[in-house]
């Protein structure tokens, strides 16, 4: 772990961690390979293979079991060194906050390809494990291990409604989505009737929408470009025009 990660982990969550041999060890002494019982290493703190809240992690440099009650979704479907994340809760029905990328909501980050979206206590063991580079944020820009931002006031804004802490929930049949470390608010999008849409392929919208696309970092922004938001044309004008940490709004 460098020593850039270990002095901004230890700032986010509290925990400073070493490295020896690929493996993580804990303020504790423990480390070196996870045992099936996936405990924390010390009361609130994160573990070999759990967070927290006792969300549960697989494979990676802990060799975390990927146990018959876990149905392991890997970050890397060609790559046991990097973590997962156990689909399966412990009666077999599928975590209620692991939810397709399509349905990502405030709070939550991007794991490997996209096909999922996960908490961020998840995306904070990645950090723990050095291998943030599988984790985005929903603008799809990288996720710095800093944490998401936190803003205590909300601006006013005319054709977007922005929600997530201080701006408060969105209403019926919308997702609140898009808060990340360049994006500080989320923004209040139609739960259904949208789809997805490229730079290239702007066109693919249906009639009433055009395609909205976050601006990321310049190395991230082809990776944004390609996954667009088909959103009502006005909103998606308005997001363009109004969103803190800007976006395009092509087609419209």
């Amino acid at each position: 772990m460098s020593l850039r990660r270990l002095a901004v982990v230890t700032g986010c969550v509290g925990l400073a961690l070493l490295a020896c041999d690929d493996k993580v060890i804990y303020p504790d002494g423990s480390g070196g390979g996870a045992t099936s019982a996936n405990t924390t290493a010390g009361t609130g703190g994160y573990g070999e293979c759990t967070t927290p809240s006792g969300l549960r992690v697989c494979l990676g440099p802990n060799e975390c079991d990927p146990l018959t009650d876990c149905a392991c979704i890997p970050g890397d479907f060609h790559d046991q060194s990097v973590l997962g994340v156990c689909g399966i809760g412990p009666v077999n029905d599928r975590e209620p906050w692991l939810v397709p990328s399509s349905q990502c909501p405030d709070g939550y980050l991007f794991m490997g390809e996209f096909t999922y979206c996960v908490p961020e206590e998840i995306g904070q063991m990645f950090c723990l494990h050095d291998q943030e580079d599988y984790i985005s944020c929903t603008d799809l820009g990288s996720y710095d291990c800093a944490g998401l931002p936190q803003p205590s006031d909300c601006p006013t804004t005319e054709g977007i409604r922005l929600c997530g802490d201080a701006c408060g929930p969105c209403g019926p049949g919308e997702t609140c989505r898009g808060r990340s470390n360049q994006h500080p608010y989320s923004m209040c999008i139609p739960s259904t009737g949208g789809s997805g849409c490229t730079r290239t392929g702007a066109g693919s919208c249906p009639a009433d929408r055009a395609c909205f696309i976050y601006t990321v970092d310049p190395a991230d922004q082809p990776r944004a470009d390609g996954r667009g938001m088909c959103l009502p044309i006005a909103q998606c004008l308005a997001a363009a025009a109004e969103l803190p940490g800007g976006g395009e709004c092509l087609g419209g």
